[in-house]
């Protein structure tokens, strides 16, 4: 709440004229003592614990003003936001063995995404999921070796998959090479999610801190 109001001058009515009648009291001289109450420290200590007391799964994804992919890293462990966000920050920019780091250069010229997961089911059928909606996470056993990947929930939809496209895309992402069939997909264990996302374009980023409305 802004206290930009509480030094203003006092208009013709509040006093301005001796002959006036006094104005009734209308808050007291002094706060009761009932009013102060340890539960007002707790709520200040809230508005900042709910950021850094905050744990979930969390991805941070970079793409160009073309929409191509530039970096994307994250973790399906809850993962302190506060601490967190920094992290896959930092690692989807400079560790996506896929992309180089990315530099000085083309840094105005992207757009960094933060997708917070949240509701993670297990479902029976590979299919079992909703193209736009829900992102998937697989795994898949062979020969000894366990291959898992996964795709948020935009990823399909921006591609124009379909399921099976989208579960054949995920199996060679995770590094499986043997032909893909019927019964290699109904062999993969699925987990469906859903994600609330954001985007903000680097520009706007400068701009903010540029106008000095960016407090961290």
């Amino acid at each position: 709440m802004s206290s930009s109001g509480a030094g203003a001058k006092r208009g013709r009515g509040w006093g301005s004229d001796k002959n006036q009648e006094a104005e009734p009291e209308i808050l007291p001289k002094t706060l009761t003592p009932t009013v102060i109450d340890k539960a007002m420290c707790y709520y200040c200590l809230h508005c900042n614990c709910e950021l850094i007391c905050a744990f979930s799964p969390l991805f941070v994804t970079w793409k160009t003003r073309r929409n191509a992919l530039r970096g994307c890293i994250g973790t399906f462990c809850p993962t302190n936001l506060h601490k967190g966000l920094r992290e896959y920050a930092i690692k989807s920019a400079t560790e996506d063995d896929r992309f180089g780091p990315i530099s000085r250069k083309e840094f105005l010229n992207l757009h960094c995404s933060v997708s917070i997961l949240l509701n993670f089911q297990e479902r029976e059928k590979y299919d079992d999921w909703v193209i736009g909606v829900h992102g998937i996470k697989i795994s898949y056993e062979s020969g000894g070796r366990t291959y898992s990947a996964t795709y948020l929930p935009q990823v399909a939809k921006e591609q124009d998959w379909n399921h099976v496209t989208t579960i054949d895309s995920l199996l060679r992402k995770a590094g499986y090479t043997q032909p893909i069939d019927e019964g290699v997909r109904n062999n993969v264990k699925l987990t469906r999610y859903v994600s609330e996302h954001m985007s903000v374009p680097a520009e706007e980023y400068i701009r903010v801190v540029q106008q000095g409305r960016l407090t961290l």
